[in-house]
C-alpha cells in the first residue's frame, strides 16, 4: 500500500526482488479489474414543462428548469426556430439544442424505379450517368492526408514527451497541455464530419428532385470490405463514410415517401448490361468495355443499370454469395450463345463471335509480349 518492498528473511538480488515485486504488483492489478471511471454529463432532457420559449428584441431565447426552486437559466438562441414538445440539451463546446419533430407523410408522385451506384469520388451515379455529390471525393482525400500528416507530428511529440518525463518533466507537462492536447483535433474532425453529411445529404435531395423515385435500388453497405490497395489508398477508403450514406438513404426513404430497397453488388460493375458477360477484365478503372460485344459506358453508370436489373430476381438474392452469383451469371451467358439470339451480326451467332473475338484477343496479347 505504501509502495514499498519488503524485506524478505533469506537473502535476494535486488534486481530479482524488483522482478517478484513487479510480478506482485501486476497479479493483484490483473485481479482488481479496472478502477471506477467518472463521466462528465453532457446531455439533459427537459419535457415541456421544464422550459419557456420566447421573444425579446427580436432575438429568441429559452428559460430552463433548474433544480433550485423559482431559479431559471435564460440562454439566447441563434436563430429562430419551432421549439415545442421534449428537447434534448447537448453541453460540448457549443451548447446545442435537439427538438423532436414529427414528419409528414409523402407519396411518390409517379411510379417510377431508380437506381444508383455509391462511389468515392461522387455519392452516387445513377442509371442515366449522372453524378451526385462530386465533391465527396475531395473532401475525404483532403481531410485524410491532413489527418495522416497530423498525427505523424503527433507520434513524435508523444515519444518526445514519453522521453522527457524522468529527465525534465517540466517540459513534458508543457508539451502534454500545449502541444498534445486533443480539442483542436476533436473540433477539426467535427468539422469534417459536418462538411461530409452536408454533401451526402445534398446529393440525395439533388436525386429525389431530379428522378422523384418510388422504389430506389441501391447496395449493401453494411458489410467488410477488403481494399487491397497501397497504404494511402487504403487509409483514404477507410474512410468512405459508407454508414452515413446508407443512414441518410434509409431517412429519406420515410421523409420522402419513396421505398429503399438493396441487391447484391456482385461484379455489379464487370457485368455488361447488353450481353451479360461478366469478366474482371471489362472494367478498367471508371471505364467499361465488354470484351465480348465491345459496350462501352461508364462504370458506376453500368453498375446502376445491373442494380435495377437485380431488383425482383429470384435467382441472385441480397445475401447469395459472390462465387454463385458469378456462376448464374456465366449460366446466364452461356444460354444465349447456345440460342443463339440475338445475333451480332446476320448468318452468325453469338457463340461464333465469342470465339472469334477470343481468338483476336489472344492475337492481340501475344503480339504485345
Amino acid at each position: 500500500m505504501k509502495g514499498n518492498n519488503p524485506e524478505p528473511t533469506f537473502k535476494i538480488e535486488p534486481s530479482v526482488r524488483l522482478q517478484i515485486a513487479s510480478y506482485i504488483r501486476r497479479t493483484i492489478k490483473k485481479l482488481q479489474g479496472s478502477t471506477p471511471k467518472v463521466k462528465k454529463a453532457r446531455i439533459v432532457k427537459f419535457d415541456a414543462n421544464c422550459y419557456e420559449v420566447f421573444n425579446h428584441e427580436n432575438r429568441q431565447y429559452i428559460k430552463l428548469m433548474t433544480l433550485e426552486r423559482g431559479k431559471r437559466i435564460m440562454i439566447p438562441l441563434m436563430g429562430t426556430s419551432k421549439i415545442q414538445g421534449n428537447l434534448t440539451i447537448v453541453m460540448d463546446k457549443d451548447l446545442e439544442i435537439h427538438v423532436s419533430q414529427d414528419l409528414q407523410l409523402v407519396t411518390a408522385s409517379r411510379d417510377a424505379l431508380e437506381a444508383v451506384d455509391f462511389g468515392y469520388t461522387e455519392v452516387m451515379t445513377d442509371t442515366q450517368g449522372k453524378g451526385y455529390g462530386k465533391q465527396l471525393g475531395n473532401i475525404l482525400t483532403t481531410a485524410t492526408d491532413e489527418r495522416h500528416k497530423k498525427m505523424q507530428k503527433r507520434h513524435k511529440l508523444h515519444s518526445l514527451e514519453k522521453k522527457y518525463r524522468k529527465t525534465d518533466p517540466c517540459r513534458a507537462r508543457n508539451l502534454r497541455k500545449y502541444n498534445l492536447s486533443r480539442q483542436k483535433l476533436n473540433d477539426k474532425t467535427k468539422t469534417v464530419q459536418e462538411t461530409l453529411k452536408r454533401e451526402i445529404n445534398g446529393a440525395i435531395n439533388q436525386l429525389v428532385k431530379k428522378t422523384a423515385p418510388s422504389v430506389l435500388v441501391t447496395e449493401n453497405l453494411r458489410h467488410k470490405f477488403k481494399y487491397n490497395k497501397t497504404k494511402k489508398v487504403n487509409r483514404n477508403f477507410s474512410a468512405w463514410v459508407r454508414g452515413e450514406i446508407q443512414d441518410r438513404i434509409e431517412f429519406k426513404a420515410l421523409a420522402k415517401g419513396f421505398r429503399h430497397e438493396q441487391v447484391n453488388p456482385a461484379y455489379g460493375s464487370q457485368s455488361c448490361p447488353e450481353c451479360e458477360f461478366v469478366d474482371h477484365r471489362n472494367r478498367v478503372g471508371e471505364n467499361f468495355k465488354c470484351l465480348f460485344c465491345r459496350y462501352e459506358g461508364m462504370a458506376d453508370r453500368v453498375a446502376a443499370v445491373n442494380y435495377a436489373r437485380r431488383y425482383g430476381d429470384l435467382e441472385i438474392g441480397l445475401y447469395t454469395p459472390c462465387d454463385q452469383v458469378k456462376t448464374i451469371l456465366l449460366n446466364r451467358f452461356h444460354r444465349r450463345l447456345e440460342t443463339g439470339q440475338p445475333a451480332t451480326v446476320p448468318g452468325k451467332t453469338l457463340l461464333c463471335e465469342f470465339v472469334k473475338r477470343n481468338l483476336d484477343f489472344q492475337i492481340d496479347t501475344c503480339q504485345q509480349f
